[in-house]
Order: C-alpha cells, then sequence, then structure tokens
C-alpha cells in the first residue's frame, strides 16, 4: 500500500540521526548478534562469525578496490542498503501552491565493489538486499503523486567469490548466486500454474498470522514474508513514559508553540523499542519504519478523531501513534502512554495607589499562597485555568480590580472581600487598587478641652490647632506620622471632613462651633479609606468657678482674665492688717499671674466664667502676701517665723497643719509676725458684703476652747458679750 506517513506536528520536523552507530568490522571472532550502520571495508580482512550468528550492516557495505573480504565461522552476513529519499508533498498556502511534490530516491546497493574488491566466503553465508525506493510526494489538490524511486540492487556489480553460496534479493525475489552461476530457487522445479492458499486475513486487511494450502505431489517452494506485528512488545514512549507527562506550550501571533523546548529537543524525547529484537525504531527519515502521528484522546482515553496538526494543536490530553512504514518490515500500530500540551503564563500584578509590601495583600493560585511575588510585581508561570484570588490582609482595603489580557477583559467574581479569576490561557494583568484600612490600627492624638472664643461674630478656637488632630500609623515595625491635606489636594494621608456636636445621645453634623462636646470627623486621602473620629472635645470659653452665695473664690491664672456675668466681681488682695485682708477697687480685666478673689453677690450659689483676655489689664497693687499657684501642692503648715492662711468664702483662716490644694488657687503667707500678734483668721473687708467671718475651718482639728477674733484663747467662756470662735464655728455671745 502507499502511505505518507505525517510529520508528528511540527514537533517532528528536522529528521533524525540512525539508530546504530557507524563502524568497522572487528578482527575478533563475532560470538552474538551484532548490528553496523554504513561499514567501509579498507584493508583485506577475515570477518569470523561464530556459527548461529547474525552480523548486520545497514545502509551498506562498501569494499574498496583490491580489499579481499573474507567470511568464514559459519555464521551469516546480512547487509540491506540505504533507502531513497522520500519525495516531498507539495504545499499550498491560501490556495496556491508553493512548493512542487517531487519523486521518490532510488534505493543505493547493499554491497558496494569498487575496483577490484572481491568476497570469499571461506565458511558461511551472505544475505544482501537493495535499499527500498524512496516514496514519490504526493499532490492531493491536484489529485497526483509523483514516481516512487527504484528498489537498489544487491551490488553494485556482481562479485568474485570464492567459496560456499551467496544469496541476494532482487524485485522481492530470492536468488542464490554460485562462483558465477545464478538459479532461481522457484524455477528448480516445474509447479502448477496456481496454488491455492488459504488465510485467516479479516476483511480490509492486509496481514495474516496464518496461512495453508494442499501440498502438491512435487516439490514446492512457498514465498512468504514475515513482519513484526508492531501491536506486541513495541511500547511507543514520550518523555519519561508515564501517563500525564506535561509538554508546555505558549500562543503567540494566534497559533501555539513549544515553550520551553525547540522541535528537535521534543522528538528526541518520543521513542519506539522493539522489545522482542531490542532495538530502537528509527521513525523519520530514509531509514523510516515507522511514522507517528497525534490523536487526542476521548473520554474513554481512546486516540479519537483527526491526526492534531500544527493548525489544530492546543492544550489538552493526547497519546502519540505509531504505524509502520509501507514496506518495512513492521506492520500495525502501537499507542503511547498520554501526555499533556498545558499552558503557563505570566500574571503581572499592578498595583495603584499604596506601596505594596508583603503584608499588604495575599495572592493564592489554586489555594497555594503566593504573596511574595506581589512586591516584585510578577507572578511567574501559572497554569492556564487556575484559580486565581487576590484579597487586602488586615488593614488594607481594595477596589477597582481588572483583569486583561491582550484586548479581552476576564471576568472576575468577589466575595466577601476576595477578586477570584480564572487564569487564561495567555499572559495577563491585574490591576487594582489597595489602600491602608485608616479605621484599623491609627491612633489620634487632640485635646481634650479646647478654649473658644468668639472671632468675627462666630465661636471659633482660641488655638486652633488645638482642634487639628495627630494620627500615626501603627501598622508597620516603625510608627509613620501621618501628614494632614485637603480633600481635594493631591497630598496628605487624611483630611478633616467636619466636626459633630454630641445632642443628648446623638451625634449631629455641626456647622458652627459653640459651647459643649464635639468630635472631629476624620477621612482617608489618597493612600488612605475610611472614616474615623476623635475622642470627644469639651470646648469652652473661659475657666468655670463656682461660687456660693455671698461668698469668695480665689483664681490664679496665666492669662489675663475677665467676666461677663453681672452676679460675679473681681478683687485681689491690696493690703493685708493684722486682723484683716483688704480687697482692692473691683477689677475689670485682671492682669495675668494675679492673685485673684472672685466674689458672688447673688442669693444662691452660680458657677462663673472666667473669659481669658487680650484687652489692656486694669493696674493692680498686689500685697506681697497673697500668692498663688498654677499648679496643685500644698499651704504649709504654719511656722515660728511664718503664717499661712487659707480661703474657706469668707474669710482667710490661719493653717496649723499642711492642707492639699488644687491648681489656680490663692493664700496669703506672712512672715515675721509675733506669734503674741497672730490673728486666727483675716477678714475680707474692703468689698463686697462680707466684713466679718461665718466660720473657721482648717485651722486647727484638735481645738476644743473659745478664741476671740484676734486668735487668742479664753480662759473657760466669755463673760463679755461679743463674737467668738469655738471648734471652728462663729459664736455669738448676748
Amino acid at each position: 500500500m502507499r502511505t505518507k506517513i505525517l510529520s508528528l506536528l511540527v514537533l517532528l520536523l528536522t529528521a533524525a540521526s540512525g539508530a546504530w552507530a557507524q563502524g568497522a568490522f572487528s578482527s575478533d571472532p563475532y560470538t552474538s548478534t551484532t548490528e553496523f550502520n554504513s561499514v567501509n571495508v579498507t584493508s583485506s580482512m577475515t570477518l569470523n562469525i561464530n556459527e548461529g550468528v547474525i552480523v548486520t550492516v545497514n545502509s551498506g557495505l562498501t569494499i574498496e578496490d583490491g580489499v579481499t573480504l573474507t567470511l568464514t565461522g559459519g555464521g551469516r552476513l546480512s547487509v540491506y542498503g540505504k533507502s531513497g529519499n522520500w519525495g516531498i508533498d507539495a504545499y499550498y498556502e491560501e490556495g496556491n501552491r508553493i512548493v512542487e511534490a517531487t519523486a521518490g530516491g532510488d534505493g543505493n546497493p547493499a554491497i558496494i565493489l569498487n575496483g577490484n574488491a572481491k568476497i570469499v566466503i571461506d565458511n558461511g553465508e551472505i544475505y544482501a538486499e537493495g535499499g527500498l525506493g524512496g516514496i514519490g510526494g504526493t499532490d492531493e489538490k491536484a489529485g497526483n503523486n509523483q514516481p516512487d524511486g527504484a528498489a537498489g540492487n544487491a551490488f553494485s556489480r556482481f562479485p568474485t567469490i570464492d567459496g560456499a553460496t551467496l544469496y541476494y534479493k532482487s524485485s522481492n525475489e530470492w536468488f542464490k548466486y554460485t562462483s558465477g552461476d545464478q538459479t532461481l530457487y522457484n524455477k528448480m522445479k516445474a509447479v502448477p500454474a496456481t496454488i491455492e492458499v488459504t488465510t485467516n486475513k479479516a476483511e480490509g486487511e492486509t496481514t495474516f498470522t496464518e496461512a495453508w494450502f494442499n501440498m502438491p505431489a512435487f516439490d514446492a517452494t512457498a514465498e512468504y514474508e514475515l513482519v513484526r506485528d508492531m501491536t506486541v512488545d513495541m511500547p511507543v514512549t514520550i518523555g519519561d513514559g508515564k501517563d500525564g507527562y506535561r509538554v508546555r506550550v505558549e500562543k503567540a501571533d494566534g497559533k501555539w508553540k513549544l515553550a520551553d523546548m525547540t522541535d528537535a529537543e521534543l522528538m528526541a524525547k518520543v521513542k519506539v523499542r522493539d522489545s522482542i529484537e531490542h532495538k530502537d525504531l528509527v521513525f523519520y527519515g530514509n531509514d523510516a519504519v515507522c511514522g507517528l502521528k497525534i490523536y487526542a484522546l476521548s473520554a474513554e482515553g481512546k486516540p479519537t478523531g483527526d491526526p492534531i496538526t500544527q493548525a489544530t494543536m492546543a492544550p489538552g490530553s493526547f497519546v502519540i501513534v505509531a504505524t509502520a512504514k509501507e514496506g518495512s518490515a513492521y506492520e500495525g500500530t502501537s499507542t503511547s502512554n498520554t501526555f499533556e500540551l498545558y499552558v503557563k503564563s505570566d500574571l503581572t500584578l499592578s498595583a495603584s495607589n499604596y506601596t505594596i509590601e508583603s503584608g499588604a495583600a495575599t495572592i493564592k493560585v489554586d489555594g497555594t499562597d503566593k504573596s511574595a511575588a506581589i512586591a516584585e510585581g510578577k507572578l511567574a508561570g501559572i497554569e492556564m485555568g487556575a484559580k486565581v484570588s487576590l484579597a487586602a490582609n488586615t488593614a488594607y482595603v481594595m477596589s477597582d480590580v481588572t483583569v486583561t489580557s491582550g484586548d479581552n477583559k476576564v471576568t472576575i467574581t468577589t466575595a466577601d472581600g476576595v477578586s477570584s479569576f480564572t487564569m487564561p490561557d495567555s499572559a495577563a494583568t491585574m490591576a487594582y487598587t489597595i489602600k491602608r484600612d485608616i479605621t484599623q490600627k491609627v491612633t489620634i492624638q487632640i485635646a481634650e478641652r479646647v478654649r473658644i472664643e468668639k472671632k468675627d461674630g462666630k465661636y471659633d478656637a482660641v488655638d486652633p490647632f488645638e482642634l487639628i488632630p495627630i494620627l500615626t500609623d501603627k501598622i508597620g515595625e516603625t510608627d509613620k506620622n501621618m501628614f494632614l491635606g485637603e480633600a481635594t489636594g493631591t497630598s496628605g494621608d487624611f483630611y478633616i471632613k467636619g466636626m459633630q456636636k454630641l445632642d443628648g445621645e446623638n451625634w449631629v453634623d455641626a456647622t458652627e462651633l459653640n459651647i459643649g462636646t464635639y468630635r472631629v470627623v476624620i477621612a482617608g486621602m489618597l493612600n488612605y479609606d475610611g472614616t474615623i473620629y476623635t475622642d470627644p472635645i469639651e470646648l469652652y470659653m473661659g475657666y468655670e468657678i463656682t461660687v456660693a452665695a455671698g461668698e469668695y473664690a480665689s483664681y490664679y491664672s496665666a492669662e489675663a482674665l475677665t467676666t461677663e456675668d453681672a452676679d460675679a466681681e473681681l478683687y485681689t488682695i491690696a493690703s493685708v492688717t493684722e486682723t484683716e485682708a483688704v480687697l482692692s477697687d473691683k477689677i475689670k480685666v485682671a492682669p495675668k499671674e494675679t492673685p485673684l478673689l472672685v466674689y458672688n453677690k447673688s442669693e444662691e450659689s452660680k458657677t462663673f466664667l472666667l473669659i481669658p483676655t487680650t484687652e489692656n489689664a486694669d493696674e493692680v497693687t498686689v500685697a506681697k502676701e497673697f500668692k498663688g499657684s498654677l499648679t496643685e501642692g500644698e499651704i504649709p503648715a504654719s511656722s515660728a517665723v511664718t503664717d499661712y492662711y487659707a480661703l474657706n468664702g469668707k474669710a482667710f483662716v490661719w493653717v496649723k497643719y499642711a492642707i492639699e490644694i488644687g491648681a489656680n488657687k490663692c493664700w496669703l503667707q506672712i512672715g515675721d509676725q509675733p506669734a503674741a500678734a497672730r490673728a486666727m483668721t483675716r477678714s475680707i473687708v474692703g468689698g463686697g458684703d462680707t466684713t466679718g467671718i461665718d466660720s473657721i475651718e482648717q485651722i486647727d482639728d484638735a481645738q476644743s476652747g473659745y478664741y476671740d477674733l484676734n486668735g487668742r484663747k479664753l480662759q473657760g467662756k466669755p463673760n463679755k458679750k461679743g463674737v467668738y470662735i469655738k471648734n471652728g464655728r462663729k459664736v455669738v455671745v448676748h
């Protein structure tokens, strides 16, 4: 039959070299079967082949001029000539014939005798068969084929031989040649015109395993051709021979091609082995004995459909089917292990906004974490069909996720913050925006209390910077100070979105500030996302001080102060006598760092607001004995050289034991006062309605007697009308 073996896709386009290495005969006896590929005898020698041993020479034996080859040992020398080249098939492109079909080449002689070469057969036999003619090229479109090449002769010329018999094959018939005489075996005896032969050949087949006929009454010669059955002990393997052997392909200009190896390298991984004769078959070139085709696998794992060609190659599972070449010593087909053509492509990771570090997002391929690739911006070698997922890690948020492959947009599924897609058959780019989640691991610092004042008819913070929060990003190993920007700006990490005021239990947006509890609303920008709020901030317009009805309270400030409440009057102590603390004139604007008394002239306890001001302060004279402090501390216990007096609302009372005082408080400190002249109280005079005392507290927890207003202790009860002190209380004696 005339069969053209298709090349193995584009993968088998380069001719394979022969399976046998060239060599020369050895002078040592051959004791086991040996094969050579093309032998050239250049000097006379004896070839010793033991009986029962066959030495085979493929692709021709050449004996040079004047050289004698002597065969001995009783064995056989089998020589096969080199086959002719196959013709080229016609090739069309877009309907136009580009390459003409050519004829097949002629086979070469098995044994070439140059000049006066001679063969001597001392003991043994030689079989010689010329090379097969090459098959002519085909032109299926034109409907014609080029002629096949002629088979080669057994010899380049009939040799001069001495000794035993020589056999050779010509026109598929074997001849016997003995020292110049040739006799056809099948003509030695007369035979009937036909002898009926029966075989077990199946319909449509050309081969069979059994043949029988009735033996005639005379000698007969049975001619037949034995070929190896490729379906038995003829394994075909590709790669490592295991099912699922993988070969990566990639798409270029709309066509598939090998990605990691050349065509010749892949061809070298295909092997057809004759396990009975223990040799590898040649499947390409002039010496080919079989051809290879690739088939896709059916659901049952069998070859199916038409052979795969370069134009129809695509990723999937396949097998190789080896088919015996016409005229070779083989017949049938053999199927390889399965192999896969698969795709791996690179995925470029294109992130915008936040500078990506390893902990910002997690990318997985078929469930395997590949996050190390994020910082490099590329994930190499993802198989087509793999499930790729990308998600922002804790303290980050992700948006605007897109995946493109060339001009095509890849479908993305997003659920629970994870964006997933199926890897396409070519390189892709995954673009996304990732930002820091400002609601997590960001700390805020801001004042707890902020003083406000009226500016141009509206209240605003006296120091606006007190309402600007300080934000620190604590996501990394090193804290990052975040920068304040504008909502429409191109720099900064956050901006102040507005203020909210606490109304009952609810926070409501505030357009203007006033006294009350507020919080600042902060929004992330550029590399940050989300909204957060500061802790509550108390806005006030001065310093609050509560004073009982008709009493005084002290206050000391580093700022100039005034008050707008009509029931509040400001004084200082202008001078101190032995029994009195004399008030100054009423002060409208108290200078800074001036110890003050705030008087409540109303008939109920009230909380006054002392308002810091930049107005010009009144000129005030302050007694050197009147002291104040910005910080909390204590009034020391009175000593032999210094007396201390604390304000109890009505008067200054002598301090026997040290007492604690809060910040911004005032007291009297009088030194160099004789003990005999010590007054237990210093009445406040010169302002308000209070010119005496109602009680004396913190003087001496242990006192139990009566004292006069000068602080002198009486013996027993007073015997005169008047005002006295007993147990820290004022007592009136009638």
